[in-house]
């Protein structure tokens, strides 16, 4: 999925309460990609220039010009509303392991939060879903990739409508958490034992 992504001039970021825009194309085709991409570049020049016009007509008539508002026209997006986006723009709802992994990833947090606005969470609610996994048995590695799950779909979420906002999800120290036995290779007599095996059975079965 391709993103359109530009810098507000450093003159105009005022105005928007941010320094640069950020909208899915929603589109994977890289040409229909690049053509709406320049349509969209086109309009903004245009509208920039508009706006500094409008500005310099206040200045000199002495008017003060009221901000305008962040270019944001979505609603609230909430964590259930961000996980489905989420799927949706990785393209994999018929992946049903995938699809697993996340819902997981997002039951944890609503079993110990709550489904809320995104932009709710806090750094806190974050660390005590860390300590709520430890508490489950979860060792370190699990927790990492439980909790990347939930960064990705906050930074998606966040890029799909348009808006900036810290992610409380990154960075999560997890010093405390177990680290949990490394899995062992399967020895290699072990290895040749089942090969010997599979081997003999395929032989009887030919009648050989």
């Amino acid at each position: 999925m391709y993103y359109f992504e530009c810098r507000i001039p450093r003159d105009l970021q005022a105005h928007y309460g941010k320094t640069k825009i950020v909208r899915s194309l929603r589109t994977s085709d890289r040409k229909q990609a690049s053509l709406i991409a320049n349509q969209i570049s086109q309009r903004l020049a245009s509208h920039w220039a508009g706006l500094r016009t409008d500005l310099i007509s206040g200045w000199i008539s002495g008017n003060q010009i009221a901000p305008i508002k962040p270019d944001i026209s979505s609603e609230p997006i909430s964590l259930s509303d961000a996980h489905r986006i989420y799927i949706e723009l990785k393209g994999r709802s018929n992946d049903r392991k995938f699809c697993q992994s996340v819902e997981r990833s997002v039951s944890y947090l609503e079993e110990i939060v709550g489904d809320q606005i995104l932009t709710n969470y806090s750094r806190a609610d974050a660390n005590c879903l860390r300590d709520a996994l430890i508490e489950k048995g979860l060792v370190a590695s699990s927790i990492k990739r439980n909790i990347a799950v939930l960064r990705s779909i906050f930074n998606t979420a966040c890029r799909e409508a348009g808006f900036e906002a810290p992610n409380p999800f990154s960075n999560i120290i997890l010093t405390m958490a177990p680290k949990g036995s490394r899995r062992q290779s399967i020895p290699i007599d072990k290895i040749r034992f089942l090969q010997s095996q599979c081997y003999a059975k395929t032989m009887t079965d030919d009648g050989l």
